[in-house]
């Protein structure tokens, strides 16, 4: 029988280390907290643990990953040349928290759905949690490093032990609690700068990292072994307020030994000794409710592969956690076995002396060598289930790259523990030795990072994580969405749901926020009437959703101001020129240098016709009913000498704030009085008679023809105002039947209607200070309040079809707000068909999410490749996956989003929820069958059948009822009949 005398050196070093340790206390290294981020564990290491929250850029092909672990390598080499530093990563995957992940993720919006008064929020919540539950993982991955004492000289440690030394005679600590006593400052300083070195690495190679403070620290090690832990526990440590004594100073407990109680234990509090025990013949060890058990990689994978061909494994529906250790290979068990290889017998050592010689070239090269060892924990309450999961993790690692496994034959706690981040330094089991560069690979680097942790709506990520997106928050610069897709690939409905997430967003002061949505088509038509329909009838005011028309009947006169105001304050007036501006500039022309002086001097004119003491608007009974119903309630008393300012005055003094509005509107100029104002205003002619404009005419006369011909081409910009959305926080404008675009004429009506509708949809947003400037007395106090709410409310303005968009003027406009968005808590959305949309300098800029729906934006995909900076194997993912819709199963997508700190780029996938799907479904059958059900039972009642007995749709139950139904009248028309089945 062949002595393998390396083997049994294995073996003794393994006691050594193990010793007849067997307890939590004996096995749990960590003492206690010297700062928020860094622990001392018994024998004097330092150690803190980072959350990795995963890659800036998925990339799953080895060849190019490796180059970003190559760069990690060389940033981490320093730290693993000597024997000072050692790093645990653990990648952990849980099952039977999806729901409350879910719930968590969205329990702000639950909230504020409810403060605002939608009726059934706890349905579209509930609908929410059960279905994505189902679809993703809770898994995390954390990094404990360690510094060992070896990192000081001999001269640094003396330098400090003489007060360390003291420390400890004066602050004795009792059995089974945390140390007083701190460490070498040295120590303490060098681990500090390792730690920033290591975070800097990782973050030149595009892993996003976090360093946790103490509390989320012993969390991430506790909840492994205790489930039911809430996520705001809080530990003990020394400076705790325990058992009603105070905190403790530590700088200055020596001084005061007599005020410092004992405190328990950090093993303890994450292992109750009479919470554990063990069994050697399955080796499975019993914490709290929990069976663990543990396995060890014998030889790590020998294919190329990296670690999410693990993590994304499909069908592994257990629990389960992988541990890479990985310490400087120039160790204790180095040392014996490079002695015992030294002799000739057996020839087992010839092959670790080759070893040894191997690792000792990696030195001369510069090339940390390291100790590698992956081990592998699963778990479950039940024994039987137990050993499955334990072989069926055996069979998962297998796979991955023929890695070699096998039970470890030893203590099943220890084995456990030390394949537990942070909770030892000690490692078990055999260990292969390699290069720091070869394993990066390998390590569970790549996860896909959430950057927002709550939100109504949540993406999935390719792995099944959970992914909410908030565009409102501190971490981005700019809160701007941009959608690049084509017809079909779901863009509206993605538009749709973001804006519903709006709706749902905290408002400071309470309030709902706004929502300015110019829509193309009337899919957003139905979203806007059930939430109309979910809300209480007094506030049903708030959602409207009009399909604009170039009629009298929807007439918008842009020179309104805010009631009561005789001139516009500064920002509206700069919104009123910009759109007079786009009318008057022929296509195809500059914007001639004087035009948009002679277009501020006029309509400064015709606000100062206007006022009371020169030629302003006189009362006329019987011109609009309501308000002279107004004006009888409330007695006021007119004739045909009474201004209409007046009249809304003295309506808003009397709180008649409807009444005065009305009023108001008919109190302001129109677009024809700036035609007047062009013939009569001395200013006009005193300046701007001389000026040639286009085509050689006089600008004033050009001026004058373009407004007569706006008056008569676009009827619904002549009048006084008709739509009324004074008090509406949600509204949606259709305006596909006015902005269709096409022909030259037609572009040009698109870009009237867009800049008209931006007005009517935006018209509550844009309130400041400058207000106080213009408004008369009797409304200093209601514009003083109205500009300290206003101003915190979220506001969001969403174009579709934003490509039509082709005003310079109006793109000028819109960037601005883009760009001072934080401003005014306001988020500029828009999807566009137009890859020049998203590549422009300034709007590339300001974009601060970015949702790729469609590969087909442009005829070259390379194009798009180059303008949205994706890596090859994202650039294939596009390609061979962003194909749209795919009914239930959601669409896959590309997300990029610009923190201030990195460009993130994700491929998720969009997915639908029962209640989504019908809040936004286009489907005509859908419809159709919703109409008629809806006409028989209340929404909320109807939604909850459509929900249950059609998920996500009618359109397969209504073509298989329709050929194979055996009445001809069902087949026919298939929808009373499927009706009368789910009201059975």
């Amino acid at each position: 029988m062949e002595i393998k005398v390396s083997q049994l050196i294995e073996t003794l070093i393994r006691q050594y280390s193990n010793g007849l340790r067997g307890s939590p206390d004996h096995l749990v290294d960590l003492d206690t907290a010297l700062d928020d981020t860094t622990f001392m564990s018994k024998d004097g290491s330092l150690v803190s643990i980072l959350r990795i929250k995963g890659s800036k850029d998925e990339d799953n092909e080895f060849s190019s990953y490796k180059k970003n672990m190559d760069i990690l390598g060389s940033k981490l080499a320093p730290l693993f040349k000597e024997n000072s530093h050692k790093m645990l990563i653990s990648y952990r995957k849980e099952i039977g928290r999806e729901k409350e992940i879910v719930r968590e993720s969205t329990s702000i919006s639950r909230s504020v759905a409810k403060s605002i008064g939608v009726t059934g929020a706890d349905m579209i919540f509930d609908n929410q949690v059960e279905y994505l539950a189902d679809k993703i993982i809770d898994e995390s991955v954390y990094l404990a490093f360690w510094t060992t004492t070896s990192v000081l000289s001999k001269r640094e440690k003396e330098k400090d032990e003489a007060e360390l030394k003291d420390s400890r005679s004066s602050l004795p600590s009792p059995e089974e609690s945390q140390s007083l006593v701190g460490t070498y400052s040295t120590m303490v300083r060098k681990h500090k700068t390792a730690i920033k070195a290591l975070a800097g690495g990782f973050s030149a190679a595009g892993v996003m990292v976090s360093l946790l403070p103490r509390n989320k620290s012993v969390f991430s090690v506790a909840s492994l072994f205790n489930p039911h832990l809430p996520a705001n526990f809080q530990f003990i440590f020394p400076d705790s307020n325990y058992l009603g004594v105070e905190s403790v100073d530590l700088s200055s407990a020596s001084a005061n030994p007599d005020g410092v109680g004992a405190c328990p234990s950090i093993s303890s509090q994450i292992i109750p000794d009479n919470e554990c025990d063990f069994d050697l013949d399955d080796d499975v060890v019993r914490v709290g409710d929990r069976l663990f058990t543990t396995i060890e990689v014998q030889s790590p994978p020998s294919r190329l592969v990296l670690f999410n061909e693990l993590g994304d494994s499909a069908g592994v529906d257990f629990p389960y956690q992988v541990s890479f250790w990985v310490d400087s290979a120039v160790g204790f068990g180095v040392y014996w076995k490079q002695i015992m290889s030294s002799f000739p017998f057996p020839a087992s050592n010839k092959r670790i002396k080759k070893s040894i010689e191997a690792v000792k070239h990696l030195k001369d090269k510069k090339i940390p060598d390291i100790e590698y060892k992956i081990s592998a924990s699963t778990w479950s309450r039940d024994y039987e289930e137990l050993l499955d999961r334990k072989d069926l993790l055996k069979s998962h690692l297998t796979s991955w790259g023929n890695a070699q496994v096998r039970n470890y034959r030893g203590c099943p706690l220890n084995a456990l523990l030390c394949s537990t981040h942070a909770v030892t330094n000690r490692r078990f089991g055999a260990v292969t030795y390699a290069p720091l560069d070869g394993i990066l690979p390998q390590l569970p680097l790549a996860r896909r990072p959430s950057i927002w942790e709550k939100a109504f709506q949540n993406f999935l990520t390719m792995g099944g994580n959970l992914f909410p997106f908030s565009p409102m928050s501190s971490i981005q610069k700019y809160w701007n969405v941009g959608i690049c897709a084509t017809m079909g690939s779901g863009k509206s409905v993605l538009m749709q749901i973001l804006a519903l997430s709006h709706v749902f967003s905290v408002s400071k002061n309470g309030l709902m926020p706004m929502v300015g949505y110019l829509d193309n088509g009337f899919s957003a038509k139905i979203l806007i009437e059930a939430l109309r329909s979910m809300v209480p009838k007094e506030k049903s005011h708030e959602f409207v959703h009009l399909t604009m028309q170039n009629t009298e009947d929807y007439a918008f006169n842009v020179l309104t101001t805010r009631l009561g105001l005789r001139v516009p304050e500064a920002t509206q007036l700069s919104q009123i020129i910009a759109f007079y501006m786009q009318l008057l500039v022929p296509e195809g022309k500059e914007t001639h240098s004087d035009l948009e002086a002679l277009v501020r001097q006029v309509i400064s004119d015709a606000y100062e016709d206007k006022l009371e003491r020169n030629n302003p608007n006189m009362y006329r009974s019987n011109r609009d009913a309501k308000l002279d119903a107004y004006i009888s309630k409330h007695n006021i008393d007119v004739d045909l000498e009474t201004p209409y300012y007046t009249i809304a005055d003295e309506l808003f003094e009397v709180g008649c704030i409807d009444g005065a509005t009305l009023a108001h509107r008919n109190a302001v100029p129109t677009i024809k009085d700036l035609v007047v104002q062009l013939t009569q205003s001395d200013a006009v002619k005193n300046n701007y008679s001389d000026i040639v404009g286009y085509n050689k005419q006089p600008l004033i006369e050009f001026a004058k023809r373009s407004l007569t011909t706006a008056i008569e081409k676009y009827p619904c910009i002549a009048g006084r105002t008709v739509i009324d959305v004074e008090n509406a926080r949600f509204i949606v404008l259709d305006l596909n039947d006015v902005a269709k675009g096409g022909s030259d004429s037609q572009d040009k009506d698109a870009e009237v209607f867009y800049s008209l509708g931006r007005l009517i949809v935006s018209k509550n947003m844009f309130v400041d200070k400058s207000i106080l400037d213009v408004a008369p007395k009797v409304y200093q106090q209601y514009y003083s309040e109205m500009v300290d709410i206003v101003k915190t409310i979220p506001k969001l303005l969403a174009y579709d079809e934003f490509h039509r968009v082709k005003s310079e003027k109006l793109l000028a406009q819109i960037q601005m707000e883009m760009r001072e968005g934080r401003k005014w808590s306001l988020v500029n959305m828009f999807a566009s068909q137009l890859l020049k949309d998203f590549e422009s300098g300034e709007m590339k800029e300001l974009l601060s999410s970015i949702f790729i729906l469609s590969n087909d934006v442009s005829k070259d995909p390379l194009e798009m490749k180059k303008a949205f900076d994706l890596n090859s194997d994202t650039f294939n993912f596009l390609m061979s996956d962003v194909n749209g819709p795919q009914g239930k199963d959601g669409a896959n997508i590309i997300g990029i989003f610009k923190t201030k700190t990195a460009t993130i780029t994700q491929r998720l996938k969009f997915v639908l929820f029962p209640f989504t799907y019908w809040a936004t479904t286009s489907d005509g059958v859908d419809n159709e069958v919703r109409r008629e059900l809806l006409s028989k039972v209340s929404l909320l009642e109807g939604l909850s059948l459509l929900m249950s007995k059609h998920p996500f749709g009618c359109r397969g139950s209504y073509d298989s009822i329709q050929a194979n139904h055996k009445k001809e009248s069902v087949r026919v028309n298939p929808v009373p009949y499927m009706v009368s089945e789910m009201l059975a």
